[in-house]
């Protein structure tokens, strides 16, 4: 029993150690930021899946005829900060 609970309490400290790590070491900025300034790897995920919600959005923009509505969309798209 007693080396179940230094297991687990081994356990949890290395766990809290390599997260640690993965959160405020090298990995986590590797995530987060890269030396050429761009946005690191979250960054591009993030842009990739705003990209892909936004798209279908400004493309029916585009194909609205009715100018009043064309614009009342696009100011909607505006409002909400989907616009580009």
């Amino acid at each position: 029993m007693r080396m179940m609970l230094f297991g687990l309490s081994i356990g949890l400290l290395v766990g809290v150690v390599v997260g640690g790590l993965v959160v405020a070491g090298p990995l986590g900025r590797l995530l987060t930021t890269s030396g050429s300034g761009d946005t690191g790897l979250l960054g591009r995920f993030q842009g990739a899946y705003r990209q892909s919600l936004v798209s279908p959005l400004t493309r029916a923009e585009h194909e609205i005829e009715d100018r009043d509505i064309a614009e009342f969309y696009h100011q909607l798209l505006e409002d909400c900060g989907l616009a580009r």
